[in-house]
């Protein structure tokens, strides 16, 4: 099964608690010394199984392999991505079942993130996450006049 890492959280000694966004849903797994691993960490695809028996409460995140991107060797663009998953998890928090669109979305912003520049990236992605949600409104009149807007339109600073 593939992922990727929303969120990662310390548990007791070197354990974590793993936020991970597959294509069917968000899973909650728990991955011993979890600290020790640099493929757990927020941001990153990961190839992973789910192991239920181990725990009652919580699933074991185990066999976990690193999906990378061409763009992780640079030293901005990382950060950028890891900013906009941190976003995307305090979005989807609360959401046990979101769909697949939000992992589709990750995967095409992942593949061109080196292409053009992060932060355009992430606005983009999330003018696409607000569409589909139905929360995005174009504006239909200008906020400078309020005059409705024609063809012709002007651009403001700020």
């Amino acid at each position: 099964m593939q992922g990727f890492i929303l969120h990662v959280r310390k548990a007791k000694n070197e354990d974590v608690i793993a936020t991970v966004l597959t294509r069917e849903r968000i899973e909650t797994l728990y991955r011993f010394y979890g600290a020790r691993h640099p493929v757990v960490a927020a941001g990153y695809k990961i190839d992973f199984e789910i192991e239920k028996d181990a725990l009652p409460f919580l699933p074991r995140l185990r066999h976990v392999i690193h999906l990378g991107f061409p763009w992780l060797t640079d030293p901005i663009r990382p950060q950028v991505w890891r900013h906009f998953i941190s976003l995307l998890y305090e979005h989807l928090k609360d959401v046990e079942i979101p769909g697949a669109f939000y992992y589709d979305l990750l995967e095409e912003r992942a593949k061109i993130w080196h292409l053009q520049n992060p932060k355009r990236n992430a606005v983009e992605a999330y003018l696409q996450i607000l569409e589909y949600e139905g929360r995005l409104h174009p504006p239909d009149a200008c906020f400078i006049c309020g005059h409705a807007l024609q063809e012709r339109i002007s651009l403001a600073r700020a």
